[in-house]
């Protein structure tokens, strides 16, 4: 999803429903350049819904670093220093277990 497609979901749900809150945050990861979570959380017609949209680095390559020891892989990500990717998921409130039970995406897009 693009910045521009994002954003127009989010004015869309600013006109619709009463957001409860939003925010977004930087990923901490010392070998991704770039990392970065942004969510809504809304009142919609099914209930408290969030939103959040995760954008990384691509990742271009995968190594795997071997050891003499049985099972002790390492798997190094290489990352693209220019493309990113962009994830959405969408999470309804489970107000009997107090829990985000995850949503079908294709609803908000």
């Amino acid at each position: 999803m693009t910045d521009e497609r994002w954003h127009e979901l989010l004015t869309r749900i600013e006109k619709m429903f009463q957001v409860i809150e939003s925010d977004s945050e930087d990923i901490k990861d010392d070998d991704m350049p770039f990392g970065c979570v942004e969510w809504v959380v809304f009142e919609g017609k099914v209930g408290r819904i969030r939103l959040e949209r995760t954008v990384t680095s691509r990742v271009i390559d995968k190594k795997v670093l071997h050891s003499h020891r049985g099972g002790s892989e390492t798997v190094q990500k290489v990352y693209s220093p220019t493309e990113q990717v962009s994830e959405i998921r969408a999470y309804r409130w489970n107000d009997r277990q107090e829990i985000w039970d995850e949503m079908n995406t294709e609803d908000f897009l």
